[in-house]
């Protein structure tokens, strides 16, 4: 069921309709879920530096802290600081 909701679109689609409903124009929105990765890149804005975190152990991630996360991107200055 999973792999058929990606293979016919409609999770690309439920993906479109979610951004839209947080706020994203649906021009962005389409340019977002197209596959012109230049496109993509000039909108989110992503580098080309690439970590990679890998486990020495087999399994799974329960849960992420996202805050902590956000807190640790702002302060290697990758996004500046919104509350300001």
């Amino acid at each position: 069921m999973i792999r058929e909701t990606f293979r016919n679109g409609s999770a690309l689609k439920k993906f479109h309709d979610m951004i839209i409903g947080q706020g994203v124009s649906p021009t962005i929105a389409e340019q977002l879920i197209s596959n012109d990765e230049t496109i993509v890149r000039s909108i989110l804005k992503l580098d080309d530096i690439c970590h990679q975190a890998i486990s020495l152990h087999t399994g799974f991630i329960q849960s992420i802290d996202s805050f902590k996360i956000g807190t640790i991107i702002q302060r290697l200055g990758m996004f500046p600081d919104i509350n300001k």
